[in-house]
């Protein structure tokens, strides 16, 4: 019997590993690192758990969030590719002399961008949307925010002026 990467991960999904134990573990993972660092019920990890295990279970009752991560994870790893592709070339290319503070607010930025690009999508396939009114001006509005990112990143990655020359003489 020969060993298929694919063969097996049709198994697994025909178990309902991706559509209910995964995004069960997920929701589960973030709910509890949420409560376990705000810390809403103090130490007491055993409520925490029990939070997290609820909300986990009770989020898979409806189909869509199954259908939600279905079409959000994928597009969320092309995002993260894109965004990575980003980072490498802004480190190797810029000096390590604090110049890399506004590219990275701009990759942040481009970051944000990219996250509300995969959420209307998903949203978008899935129905949710009734209109085709991201698809008219999506592109204008991406271009705007990236052009403003840009500009920003530009201007705060620029050298810090003033040589702190008394503007305010010294109170005594």
């Amino acid at each position: 019997m020969v060993f298929d990467i694919g063969s097996m991960l049709s198994q697994w999904e025909s178990y309902g590993l991706f559509d209910y134990l995964l995004p069960f573990l997920l929701i589960f993972a973030i709910v509890y690192g949420i409560l376990s660092y705000a810390k809403v019920f103090g130490e007491n990890n055993g409520v925490h758990l029990t939070i997290a295990l609820v909300v986990g279970i009770l989020a898979l009752r409806l189909g869509f969030v199954q259908d939600f991560y279905r079409e959000a994870f994928p597009r969320l790893a092309v995002a993260l590719a894109v965004l990575l592709v980003f980072i490498i070339l802004v480190s190797a290319f810029l000096p390590e002399a604090g110049h890399k503070r506004g590219w990275y607010i701009g990759l942040y930025s481009l970051g944000g961008i990219a996250a509300l690009i995969v959420v209307f999508n998903s949203f978008n396939t899935l129905g949710y949307w009734g209109s085709s009114w991201w698809y008219d001006w999506g592109a204008l509005i991406i271009g705007a925010l990236f052009v403003i990112g840009l500009i920003i990143a530009i201007s705060v990655s620029g050298k810090k002026g003033g040589s702190g020359g008394g503007s305010h003489p010294k109170l005594s």
